[in-house]
C-alpha cells in the first residue's frame, strides 16, 4: 500500500507509505488523487493533512519512469501522449485547506507538492530543495511558479539554479515554510493546526482559499505551461538522459 488514509474530528489524514523515499510514481499519484477526491466529497472532512513517517517526505519523481517517458516522447507525437505531470496538479485544485507535515527530505516534485498546500509545517530535521539542475533538468510540476508565492525571486533563483538543499530553519527564515517543530512534535503540531482550521466554517475557509489565490492564478497557469515545455525539452536531451542514467547507476 503506497498511501493510507484516516479521518477523525473533521480532519482527513493522508499518510505516504511508498518505501522509504516516497517517489512520485504514476501509481503513487493515482492513489493520492483518489484519496483527495474521496476527502473532497466527504462533508465530514474539513481539513486535509499530508504526512509521512518514512525516511523522506518525498524525493520527487521516479527517474526510471521519466526515462521511459523521454523515450516514448521521442518516438511519438507528444500532443497525443498521456502527460503524467498534469496528474500531479490535482492537489493544487483542492478546495478545502491542506496542511503538509514534512519530517524528512522534501525535494523536487515533493517540494512542488508541498507548495500546492496552504500550510507547510516541518520538523527541525526536514530539508527542502530543487536538485533537478544537477541532472540537467528543471522543476516541471509548477515549482518555478508557485515558489514565488512564498519567497523572493532571488531566493528562488538560488534554490533552482544551484540546486542545493536548505535546512528547515533556513526555509522558515526565508518564508518558504510556516512553522518548524521539534521532530517528535511535528505530527502533533500539524494536527493541532488542523484542529483549529476544522473548528472554523468550512464554507468560509473554501471562499478565503479561493480569494487568496485568485490574483496569482492566471500567472501560475501561464507559467506552468511554459515550465512544462521547458522541462520536457530538457528531459528529451541526450545529455540529460545520460546524467539521469549515471545517477541511477551510482545508486545501485
Amino acid at each position: 500500500m503506497l498511501i493510507h488514509t484516516s479521518s477523525v474530528n473533521h480532519i482527513g489524514v493522508i499518510h505516504f507509505q511508498n518505501e522509504e523515499i516516497n517517489l512520485l510514481s504514476v501509481d503513487f499519484i493515482n492513489m493520492l488523487n483518489h484519496a483527495l477526491d474521496a476527502m473532497e466529497q466527504d462533508d465530514s472532512v474539513h481539513v486535509i493533512v499530508l504526512v509521512s513517517d518514512k525516511k523522506a517526505f518525498c524525493l520527487g519523481a521516479n527517474l526510471n519512469e521519466l526515462l521511459h517517458l523521454a523515450e516514448t516522447r521521442k518516438i511519438s507525437n507528444p500532443r497525443d501522449l498521456y502527460d503524467p505531470i498534469e496528474d500531479w496538479q490535482r492537489l493544487a485544485s483542492v478546495e478545502k485547506p491542506v496542511i503538509v507535515c514534512v519530517k524528512g527530505a522534501c525535494l523536487g516534485g515533493g517540494l512542488e507538492m508541498a507548495l500546492m498546500c496552504d500550510f507547510i509545517v516541518a520538523s527541525e530535521q526536514a530539508t527542502f530543495g530543487f536538485p533537478e539542475i544537477k541532472l540537467g533538468l528543471l522543476p516541471g510540476g509548477g515549482g518555478t511558479q508557485r515558489i514565488l508565492d512564498r519567497i523572493s525571486v532571488g531566493r528562488a533563483r538560488e534554490m533552482i539554479m544551484i540546486g542545493d538543499s536548505i535546512a528547515a530553519e533556513t526555509a522558515f527564515n526565508w518564508g518558504l515554510i510556516d512553522v518548524v517543530f521539534s521532530h517528535a512534535e511535528c505530527s502533533d503540531g500539524a494536527l493541532n493546526l488542523a484542529s483549529k482550521l476544522a473548528s472554523r466554517s468550512l464554507d468560509s475557509l473554501k471562499a478565503i482559499k479561493k480569494l487568496l489565490i485568485m490574483n496569482n492564478a492566471e500567472r501560475i497557469k501561464q507559467g506552468v505551461v511554459m515550465e512544462r515545455a521547458a522541462f520536457y525539452e530538457r528531459l528529451e536531451s541526450p545529455k540529460t538522459v545520460d546524467r539521469i542514467n549515471a545517477f541511477l547507476d551510482r545508486k545501485k
